[in-house]
């Protein structure tokens, strides 16, 4: 380990030490799958490996990864995958291979596929971006190692906040800070990472091109979700993009929160709308900031018939597993039913 790296692991303990008492915007399912995690500097170090500090912002394909990177690779060019894979293997991860001389994971492979279709839709234009939970920074990396982005503002909760820092700090050539802290200087690049914890809200006095929200609001309460999105409605620029990866429905909050309810004004026009790529439980939904009103309710009520056809897959699942393993191949074929129709 250099002295750099040891520098940047320091300032950002300090910085999580004088945080974690910050309970603002944690919810029931966050606090019940983090409260007994340890941060220090041996924990972040191997943050990545099984039940580690990013476990719940990391998916993880055992046994599957192979077969997941011949799925990309037939909708995404080699070149994308490979120019979106890290040299190092930061957070010491496990799970992960080889692509050539780079590492690859499941984790970073559905976010390649997701960067690729957003940066499809995208125009040249579109230099500045905001993720609101924006993890440990792996769908901040993909998109920095392919788009020119100029600034990439992350907005998360204390612990998340802070192993995006030393990840995005160690893998991107860009200058890296935390609440307004600089951890990380580039002597070669302007491209910024701002990443602020959910308290702190100086990232609002900002204007984006694009605003991205992936498989977290799902886990946040109703008047969180409204906090974000009115500070989404007045943060991305006419013209701009907003990206929302979230399950038809979860209830992991103690409230129903269905992606269908998200609280749109109706200033947005679909541009793409599909189950997620091998995830077909979350939803992939591109909308662009229009001045008048547009089509967004009318996609939302589309939204909503496929959250009940879903709702009643998951039922269906649920009776199957609860029922021998001789009569479960006599439900399957309702499941594969209901499939179809999704």
């Amino acid at each position: 380990m250099t002295r750099m790296s040891d520098e940047i692991i320091e300032k950002i303990i300090n910085i999580y030490q004088a945080l974690e008492g910050d309970v603002s915007f944690i919810s029931s399912h966050w606090l019940t799958r983090n409260k007994d995690k340890v941060f220090n500097k041996e924990n972040l170090l191997s943050f990545r490996q099984a039940s580690g500090l990013s476990d719940g912002l990391d998916d993880r394909w055992v046994g599957r990864e192979r077969q997941l990177l011949s799925d990309v690779l037939v909708d995404v060019p080699y070149d994308f995958v490979f120019n979106s894979c890290p040299i190092e293997n930061i957070g010491n991860s496990k799970d992960v291979f080889r692509i050539e001389d780079r590492y690859i994971s499941g984790n970073d492979l559905v976010h390649i596929h997701w960067c690729y279709t957003l940066a499809k839709q995208l125009d040249s234009n579109c230099n500045h971006f905001c993720e609101i939970g924006g993890g440990f920074g792996s769908l901040c990396r993909v998109l920095c190692s392919n788009i020119d982005v100029h600034s990439y503002t992350i907005v998360e909760l204390p612990l998340s906040a802070c192993l995006a820092a030393y990840y995005l700090s160690m893998s991107l050539d860009a200058t890296v800070s935390l609440n307004g802290e600089e951890i990380s200087k580039s002597n070669s690049s302007n491209r910024v990472i701002n990443i602020y914890t959910a308290k702190n809200t100086s990232w609002l006095d900002h204007t984006y091109d694009v605003v991205i929200n992936t498989r977290s609001m799902m886990e946040m309460n109703t008047e969180t979700i409204n906090y974000y999105f009115d500070a989404i409605h007045n943060t991305c620029r006419i013209g701009g993009y907003f990206l929302n990866i979230n399950r038809y429905h979860k209830d992991s909050v103690g409230e129903d929160i269905e992606i269908a309810k998200f609280p749109y004004d109706k200033k947005w026009q679909t541009i793409e709308s599909r189950p997620s790529f091998k995830q077909d439980w979350i939803h992939y939904l591109l909308v662009q900031r229009t001045q008048h009103n547009s089509d967004i309710n009318h996609e939302l009520s589309k939204l909503e018939r496929l959250t009940k056809t879903y709702k009643k897959m998951t039922k269906i699942m649920l009776f199957r597993d609860k029922l021998p393993r001789s009569l479960q191949v006599f439900v399957t074929p309702v499941y594969a039913f209901f499939r179809k129709r999704f």
